[in-house]
């Protein structure tokens, strides 16, 4: 094996690991928010826009668009509501799932990374 393919393979193991235990701790955060606080209707609506949508089109625009407010709105309201932007929130959960992914099936990297809407591995 070339150094630059055993480079390539440790990187993709180690966004692996990153990526799970992102998961794992973006998931232990969400359940005390939740249990914590009502859900708000802006966190609601992003969760059904997330739903109705493709990961690859989860962004501010689109869930704006979803959602019929301004993208400056519903970032504003996100953020009152869940102490957290609406960007972060996006990109969090789009690692999660594609974490998810990588963990429960053989698929490569790559077509992990497209189904999640990232232009590369």
């Amino acid at each position: 094996m070339s150094k630059s393919e055993l480079t390539c393979h440790s990187t993709t193991y180690l966004a692996s690991l990153l990526l799970i235990e992102m998961m794992n701790l973006n998931q232990a955060n969400q359940n005390s928010l939740v249990a914590t606080n009502p859900l708000p209707e802006t966190y609601k609506q992003v969760r059904s826009f997330m739903k109705a949508t493709r990961i690859a089109d989860w962004n501010v625009p689109n869930a704006a668009q979803y959602c019929s407010l301004s993208p400056s709105r519903l970032r504003a309201s996100f953020r009152e509501n869940m102490q957290m932007s609406l960007c972060s929130y996006l990109q969090q959960y789009r690692l999660m799932n594609a974490a998810r992914e990588l963990k429960a099936t053989s698929k490569s990297l790559t077509e992990v990374s497209e189904r999640s809407g990232y232009d590369s591995a």
